[in-house]
This record gives structure tokens, sequence and C-alpha cells, in this order.
């Protein structure tokens, strides 16, 4: 008897231990859906042989004068100027959006740089003549 109640015992000990475990549960990743304010726009040309880079335009926009709304297939960017509504593609970090021309279309990238639940970065590579430009994209929900 005093054998069983030693193996009762030693089990119990070993679900409690297992139950007080420590493992950090992962946080969910933000989501990327939603309702997104634009505060911030950022245009620069990248220069390899500089110490600084040569910006193009760099504004900050009151809070609502532009808004972007993702949903699981659409990237609609809302100006004062109008709507935008382009279809989109997620792969990982990076966002692959048709962009309707007369001849066609073509697909631009843009990367997601940090998202957070209430902040969201990102950058696009932008053809320029000659050239291309980064823009850099800051909002908030």
């Amino acid at each position: 008897m005093p054998r069983y109640l030693h193996s009762l015992l030693l089990s119990l000990l070993l679900l409690v231990a297992a139950a007080c475990s420590t493992k950090e549960v992962p946080k969910p990743t933000p989501s990327l859906e939603g309702i997104w304010v634009q505060t911030r726009m950022t245009e620069y040309v990248p220069c390899s042989n500089c110490t600084t880079q040569r910006f193009i335009q760099d504004i900050n926009y009151p809070a609502g004068v532009q808004t972007l709304t993702i949903t699981p297939n659409e990237y609609k960017f809302n100006t004062a100027q109008g709507t935008n509504t382009f279809s989109y593609v997620r792969r990982g970090d990076t966002l692959l959006i048709t962009v309707p021309l007369a001849s066609g279309s073509i697909t631009s990238r843009t990367s997601i740089i940090n998202l957070k639940p209430s902040s969201l970065h990102l950058q696009q590579y932008a053809p320029r003549a000659g050239t291309s430009a980064i823009i850099d994209q800051y909002f908030t929900r």
C-alpha cells in the first residue's frame, strides 16, 4: 500500500508541476484589416553614397484627412480628392497591390515595416524619372 501511495503522490506532484509551467502564450498578430488614419507621409530618393537622403516631401496630415481602409482583398485610399480602390494580395509582410492602367495593370509592392494594434508603417518603392523614390506612410487607428 505505501508503494501505491508513493506513486500516487509522485504523479500528483508531476501533474501540479506541469500545470504551473511558465510557458509564454504567443501574442496574437495585430490585424491589418480595418480603417487606418494617415498621420504622415515621407518621400525621398535613396542615396547609397550620401550621408543623408534627399527628401522630396515630408507631410504631416491633420487627423482624418486621409484614410486607408483594408479588407481581405481591397486596399481603399480615401483622400479629399476622392477614393482609389485597388485589389491586393498579402504575402507575409508584403502587399502586392494591383494598379489598373489604361493599357492593363501593374503590381506595386508595399512593405509592412511595422504593424501594431494602433499603428501601421508602410513603405513603397515608387518609380520616378530616372530613379525611384521611397514613400513611407504612417497610420493610426
